[in-house]
């Protein structure tokens, strides 16, 4: 299937594992499940609440959400909002939060001198989510999201979203080594060791 710009733009934006259908129905119930509950700045509860998703929307949707999905879901609408919070002071944009619409001026363009992938993105789809985040992350203080006990995360060395512009998805491995990677290995000295060892 032939897609636009946008439209696979949004796909990468929602991420490959989540429909459309699954976003909203994880929104939905999120911002019902914040909503007027001052507790969730305790992290311990935030997280409880988020748990809690993981279970409902996978009950409502007859699909398995791990607590694992659903928070690094969470996590990434938190980043998308504060990125999208950081587009709107830029000179040139006027955001109307009483209707949530965008409005791009002539002096947005005189200071971009490029235009990267997150603020076309703004500009062209706006952030319909942005009452209910402002409401869940800014008025009622959501706390941080636990990501403790999954191999490789530590709160030192926090989720990042990645924001490169580049097109090319054929970047080589070792260009990009996972965090703590081991180190490669010679596998003339394995054999070596291994005739040692049989000897």
């Amino acid at each position: 299937m032939v897609r636009t710009r946008n439209q696979q733009a949004i796909i990468n934006w929602r991420g490959g594992a989540w429909t459309e259908l699954d976003e909203a129905c994880c929104y939905e119930m999120f911002f019902d499940l914040c909503r007027g509950r001052p507790e969730i700045s305790d992290e311990t509860t935030f997280n409880d609440v988020l748990i809690e998703l993981a279970r409902r929307l996978s009950h409502r949707l007859w699909k398995n959400f791990s607590p694992l999905k659903v928070k690094q879901k969470i996590h990434l609408l938190r980043c998308q909002f504060q990125s999208f919070v950081q587009f709107i002071e830029k000179p040139g944009v006027h955001f109307d939060r009483a209707t949530c619409t965008l409005q791009i001026h002539p002096v947005y363009w005189e200071h971009v001198n490029v235009e990267d992938n997150i603020a076309r993105y703004f500009r062209t789809n706006g952030f319909p989510m942005y009452k209910d985040c402002e409401h869940t992350f800014n008025t009622l203080h959501a706390a941080e999201i636990h990501f403790d006990g999954i191999p490789g995360y530590s709160r030192n060395l926090p989720l990042e979203i990645d924001s490169d512009d580049s097109d090319s998805e054929d970047e080589e491995m070792e260009d990009n080594p996972a965090v703590n990677a081991p180190d490669e290995i010679d596998m003339d000295d394995v054999d070596a060791r291994s005739e040692v060892d049989s000897e």
